[in-house]
């Protein structure tokens, strides 16, 4: 009996605790990080609304260019 138990705790060890690596995102490993971002919102009177927003990342780790550009724009006008 206690063979099995020392045996199922063996390979519940060997099952759970193994080592590993990870990254979370791009930049835990980018040697170069440039990151940039614009934002803005203009409203007047009577419906007119302009928001701008948009960002822009750029990492390399001196093998990979990564780019990620993002960006939204609402106008919106009324008589």
């Amino acid at each position: 009996m206690k063979t099995i138990w020392l045996l199922a705790l063996v390979i519940t060890v060997l099952l759970t605790v193994n080592a590993a690596y990870a990254q979370l995102n791009e930049s835990d490993t980018a040697r170069f990080q440039l990151r940039a971002g614009i934002t803005g919102v203009w409203q007047s009177g009577n419906v007119e609304l302009l928001v701008l927003r948009s960002r822009l990342e750029m990492l390399t780790n001196g093998k990979k260019t990564l780019f990620l550009n993002r960006k939204t724009t609402v106008y919106i006008s009324g008589i």
